[in-house]
C-alpha cells in the first residue's frame, strides 16, 4: 500500500515538473520578440513566479501524503473528568478517563500514568492510578474510574494524564506519548461547612416539629375540649325543651 501511494505520488510529481518546464520553453519562445530591454526583467519575474508555484505544489503534495499517512495509524484522543458536582474533604470524588481511538489501526501497549494524585493529599477508595490495555480497536473507545477520598479542603488543581500506546504490534513500533484534557481548579468543601450549605437539615426539621408540638397541639387540645363540653350541654338543653314541650 506505501509503495502504491509513493509511486502514484511520484508520478504526480514528474507529471507537474514536466508540465511548468513544458509551460516555460512556451513562455521563452512568446518572448522572442520583446525589447531586448525588457527581456531580462521580465523573465526573472516569470521564472521566479514559476519556481514559487513549484514550490508550493511539491509542499502540498508532501503535505498531503503525510496527513494520508497519519491518518491510517492509531490515535488516541484521551478525556479525564470530574463526575461530582460538588466536591468534599473527606468524601468520595470520583475521576472518569476516557480513552478514543479516531484512526484507522489499532493501538497498542496502551498505558495510563495518572500522578496528579498523592498519597498524602488522597485516600485511595477504588481504582488504579496505573492502567494498561493491551490493544484498542480502531474506531473503539475504553473508560477507566478512579475513586478518592481528599484529607483536606483547598482549591485542587486537576492537571493532565500522561497517556502512551504504540501505532503498531511489533515491539519496535514507534511510541507516542500524549495528554489528556485537564479539568483545572476544583473547590474541595470543608465537610461541616458543606453541611451548612448544601446538606438536606434533617436532624434540624426533626427538632424543629417537636419543638412547634406544645405551641400548636396544647391550643388545640383546649380548643377541642370546650368545643365538647359545650355540645354537651347544648344537646342537653335541646332534650330539656322537647320533653316540656311534650308536657
Amino acid at each position: 500500500m506505501w509503495n502504491a501511494l509513493e509511486m502514484k505520488t511520484s508520478s504526480k510529481n514528474f507529471s507537474l515538473i514536466h508540465h511548468l518546464f513544458s509551460c516555460r520553453t512556451k513562455i521563452i519562445s512568446h518572448l522572442a520578440g520583446f525589447p531586448a530591454v525588457i527581456l531580462p526583467d521580465l523573465c526573472r519575474n516569470i521564472f521566479f513566479t514559476m519556481k514559487l508555484l513549484l514550490l508550493l505544489c511539491l509542499f502540498g503534495l508532501s503535505a498531503a501524503q503525510e496527513s494520508a499517512g497519519s491518518n491510517s495509524a492509531a490515535h488516541i484522543l484521551a478525556s479525564k473528568t470530574v463526575l461530582n458536582q460538588y466536591l468534599v474533604q473527606k468524601k468520595d470524588l470520583t475521576i472518569q478517563y476516557s480513552l478514543y481511538n479516531i484512526g484507522e489501526s489499532a493501538a497498542f501497549d496502551v498505558q495510563l500514568d495518572e500522578q496528579n494524585f498523592q498519597k498524602e493529599d488522597f485516600d485511595f477508595v477504588s481504582g488504579l492510578t496505573r492502567v494498561s490495555w493491551d490493544r484498542i480497536p480502531a474506531g473503539s473507545n475504553v473508560t477507566h474510574t478512579l475513586t478518592i477520598q481528599p484529607k483536606d479542603y483547598r482549591i485542587f488543581n486537576f492537571t493532565a494524564t500522561r497517556i502512551q500506546y504504540r501505532t503498531a504490534e511489533a515491539g519496535d513500533a514507534p511510541v507516542v506519548v500524549g495528554w489528556s484534557s485537564a479539568p483545572g481548579d476544583g473547590q474541595i468543601w470543608e465537610t461541616n461547612h458543606f453541611n451548612r450549605q448544601f446538606a438536606p437539615h434533617y436532624a434540624d426539621w426533626i427538632t424543629f416539629l417537636i419543638m412547634t408540638i406544645p405551641t400548636v397541639g396544647i391550643p388545640f387540645f383546649l380548643w377541642r375540649t370546650s368545643t365538647a363540653k359545650y355540645e354537651v350541654k347544648k344537646q342537653r338543653g335541646s332534650n330539656t325543651n322537647q320533653e316540656a314541650k311534650k308536657q
